[in-house]
């Protein structure tokens, strides 16, 4: 029996995966309560990748618009598994009717971006001095996958 790549992330990971992906994280969520307040608000869905190898979750969903998507991959072995990750946005996608996901990823962060890419995101563009990372202003460079194209 196949199991699936991902799985809805129960509340008692959430203070793992957040030593995980802190480092990645902006400094408005840089604590636990922040981190903590973006997983439970009412917009954001959480999703364990793997036995426990990485996260993501769908911010600012608009069931039949739109979400964000934000991916932290901390076990090596998931890197290489661009196909599989595209299977997932294809599903999400289509379970909640969206029309777009969108990828905000800082400049610094490349890797994260040819990920990205692998993924079927197109890259759209960059927002200057978009948010903050260790103190310093920082340029997002923001990527899309558009219905049809994933």
């Amino acid at each position: 029996m196949k199991t699936s790549l991902y799985r809805v992330l129960l509340p008692s990971k959430y203070v793992l995966v957040f030593e995980e992906v802190k480092r990645y994280l902006p400094d408005a969520y840089r604590t636990p309560q922040a981190f903590l307040a973006l997983l439970t608000n009412g917009t954001t869905l959480s999703f364990e990748l793997g036995d426990f190898q990485g996260a993501f979750w769908l911010t600012d969903v608009f069931v039949g618009w739109k979400a964000g998507i934000h991916i932290v991959l901390w076990q090596k072995e998931l890197f290489g598994r661009s196909a599989e990750a595209k299977q997932v946005i294809r599903e999400l996608m289509h379970f909640y009717s969206l029309q777009r996901l969108e990828a905000f990823i800082p400049i610094t962060m490349r890797s994260a971006g040819r990920y990205a890419e692998r993924c079927g995101f197109k890259m759209e563009g960059i927002l200057r001095q978009a948010t903050i990372y260790d103190g310093v202003m920082t340029d997002m460079v923001a990527y899309s996958v558009i219905r049809g194209e994933e």
